[in-house]
């Protein structure tokens, strides 16, 4: 079973500004950023429940070779 992601509005906009300031600096590590957040997107899909419990009912996961966690 395959869960379904969705943003909320504030992380939306933290993920766009983030992408904007990569893509500021290197293309390279704007693509391997959106990458690294489409994979980690993708495992939290697929198993959700297999990531750290930080608060109550939300896991995190945090981002290869990038400061963000995803909750």
């Amino acid at each position: 079973m395959t869960y379904s992601i969705s943003f909320r509005k504030k992380a939306s906009v933290e993920y766009l500004h983030s992408l904007i300031w990569y893509e500021e600096r290197s293309l390279q590590a704007a693509n391997h950023f959106v990458h690294a957040v489409k994979e980690a997107l993708d495992r939290v899909a697929i198993n959700p429940h297999q990531f750290r419990n930080t608060y109550q009912h939300f896991y995190e996961i945090g981002l290869k070779r990038y400061p963000f966690a995803i909750i």
